[in-house]
């Protein structure tokens, strides 16, 4: 039976582990990743950001990241991890306005 440290300390290799396995062929569907991390919760914010980042994962603006690629369950453990759930929404769209520059951002047909 894991402690509370044993159980912290497996969760962020977990959380070190998580990637984003993009498809040969893209589905057509936008993930827009979208959170409001309130100042009191400065770390966990900085953190969800970076990993955000990490997973590559495009800044849209400053709390708006957008990804062609299934994402989640990444999402999910991550919120999970920083205990953010409230402050995370993801959404998944067919179409975004004028998403020339992310179609090649990311490399899309």
């Amino acid at each position: 039976k894991l402690t509370g440290k044993g159980l912290h300390r497996a969760l962020k290799i977990g959380l070190d582990a998580i990637k984003l396995h993009p498809s040969e062929k893209w589905d057509g569907i936008w993930r827009i990743v979208f959170f409001d991390i309130p100042d009191k919760h400065k770390w966990e914010r900085e953190s969800f950001h970076r990993k955000l980042k990490d997973l590559g994962l495009y800044p849209l603006q400053k709390s708006v990241f957008i990804t062609p690629y299934p994402c989640t369950e990444e999402i999910k453990f991550l919120c999970s991890f920083l205990n953010i759930h409230e402050h995370v929404k993801v959404i998944e769209s067919p179409t975004i306005e004028k998403d020339g520059g992310l179609r090649k951002h990311f490399d899309l047909a």
